[in-house]
């Protein structure tokens, strides 16, 4: 997203997303001894998911406001490929782990970003982690589509999409006793309603529409319902869909309409959500890493742990970030110069 697309508020939640999924793998190896609330709401941590779908959503939306750009599938390929195929490097020693037979056949469904549409993937390799891209890339080929007819009736599309997100597991639930996890967790065909809420979101934020009265209130409320209300007995991480997408929509939504500017004490909260997709990123090796050497971390403090894998994977977040995802060089290799955009139907 350009400099005159950029809202600082999302930029800075893009962060908050990202950490909150670094520290619950952080307590899936090394568990935290807390409050029951406390517990409770860092185990919910996989539904920083949810979180990032609807924010990209209300990017792409904002962003493609005055038309899709005619090198929009390039720009989106630039935006997440270079990184994405620079932490498979970082984590392909771990992939010697496998049967050498089928290491072909995980590095190609890798490269062509595939894996959300096969469940046997997620406990393979990086695909634990990487299945969300693999997700975001089949909203950006939808989204043209899914664009031009949601811009037609942003407030339809909101709440059928939060309807359809909410009853999804409920109704796994009713016909097979249990939320098939991870069959709908990862699928891209079943996570497109949290995507589709953030466009709409996006929609009517372009349109004008602002929250101008107890925004403060509002996001108490989504945080609240968040903190407390959607862990409980979040079977797959999107039963409660009901509660987190609802509250994800408004938090997404007021802190674009709070005007936050950069500041002594905001421009490194800005800064790290820059660099969020590549701290997302870079875990996931971290990860693979403390799997197969739990061993080394046993002599220091739970607490010592989460401290030394977050600065090794804000290191190496910096590291892709200039080297590879902000690499203006590579792009230069992906991106069209063409800046035309595509032209809006006469009906629009």
């Amino acid at each position: 997203m350009n400099t005159k697309n950029e809202i600082h508020g999302l930029t800075i939640f893009r962060f908050i997303a990202a950490f909150y999924v670094f520290i619950f793998h952080c307590n899936l190896r090394f568990k935290v001894d807390a409050p029951e609330i406390v517990s409770n709401f860092i185990h919910n941590g996989a539904i920083g998911m949810t979180f990032f779908f609807v924010l990209s959503g209300f990017v792409m939306s904002w962003s493609s406001r005055d038309g899709i750009k005619d090198n929009y599938f390039r720009s989106r390929l630039a935006r997440i490929y270079p990184a994405y195929l620079f932490m498979g490097l970082v984590s392909l020693p771990f992939i010697l782990d496998y049967n050498a037979i089928n290491i072909p056949v995980y590095i190609g469904v890798f490269l062509t970003m595939s894996q959300s549409f096969f469940t046997g993937t997620f406990p393979i390799w990086n695909f634990g982690g990487s299945w969300s891209v693999s997700t975001e890339m089949f909203f950006y080929i939808t989204f043209p589509l899914l664009f031009l007819t949601i811009k037609r009736n942003p407030l339809i599309s909101l709440a059928a999409s939060v309807i359809i997100s909410s009853l999804i597991i409920p109704i796994s639930i009713v016909f097979s006793g249990h939320s098939a996890f991870p069959q709908y967790y990862i699928s891209p065909i079943h996570r497109l309603p949290e995507f589709i809420s953030g466009v709409a979101l996006g929609c009517l934020y372009s349109s004008g529409f602002r929250i101008k009265r107890f925004k403060v209130s509002l996001l108490l409320i989504s945080i609240i319902a968040i903190v407390f209300l959607s862990p409980y007995n979040n079977d797959g991480w999107t039963k409660n869909n009901y509660v987190t997408l609802p509250s994800t929509c408004i938090m997404v939504y007021l802190l674009a309409c709070f005007n936050i500017k950069k500041g002594i004490f905001t421009s490194p909260l800005i800064f790290l959500g820059k660099i969020s997709y590549s701290f997302y990123l870079m875990q996931l090796p971290i990860v693979l890493f403390t799997v197969k050497y739990h061993y080394m971390f046993e002599w220091a403090p739970v607490w010592v742990v989460w401290i030394l894998l977050g600065l090794i994977n804000l290191a190496m977040s910096v590291i892709c970030y200039y080297m590879v995802e902000a690499n203006t060089f590579i792009s230069r290799l992906l991106i069209s110069k063409s800046k035309t955009s595509i032209k809006k139907p006469q009906s629009e």
